[in-house]
């Protein structure tokens, strides 16, 4: 069987095999161990989409008020402002002969709801601990999701975060 194609189906639709010049060759799924996953088996990437809404205060600590007011604008503004974020999560790696996958996507939904979506979602990212005193840019925030997710997407390897404040206004990082 060709991926789920039936000698028969594929008989009626490009005619008898082994007739004239619509002779088909069948070759089987390879699934045995080191098939999809071996030694030259292709990198795939999986890539996960997750939303949350959270507000903050574009400010530095190491800028005066004055300061702040004239890099950041409006964002800096003491009562802050929100955004719905988009945010895209990518692993690699070899597909699974078992079981046709990268990684268990359940897991890595896990992952970042625990250690991101949680943390975040409907949050004022100012207080959360690591932005106190750090400016809560959407750079930094998509070094943040990166640093609390690495690692723990086995068997898959963390590629991409892309984070989006806006339609327009998106980082990718990819842990460099």
């Amino acid at each position: 069987m060709i991926q789920g194609v039936s000698k028969p189906a594929l008989a009626r639709h490009h005619g008898q095999p082994g007739v004239g010049r619509n002779k088909i060759k069948m070759r089987p799924m390879d699934n045995t161990p080191g098939g999809a996953s071996g030694p030259h088996s292709p990198i795939l990437y999986l890539t996960k989409v997750f939303h949350f809404s959270s507000s903050h205060r574009m400010v530095s600590p190491y800028l005066s008020e004055e300061e702040n007011f004239r890099r950041y604008g409006k964002c800096a503004n003491p009562g802050g402002h929100g955004h719905n974020y988009r945010l895209e999560v990518t692993v690699a790696g070899p597909m699974d002969p078992r079981t046709g996958c990268v990684m268990d996507l359940e897991l890595l939904a896990r992952v970042v709801r625990e250690q991101v979506i949680d943390v975040l979602d409907h949050r004022n990212i100012n207080e959360i601990p690591h932005f106190r005193q750090v400016v809560p840019s959407m750079e930094n925030i998509a070094h943040w999701i990166w640093q609390e997710i690495r690692g723990r997407t086995h068997p898959a390897r963390l590629h991409r975060i892309r984070l989006f404040e806006t339609e327009s206004n998106f980082v990718e990082y990819r842990g460099e």
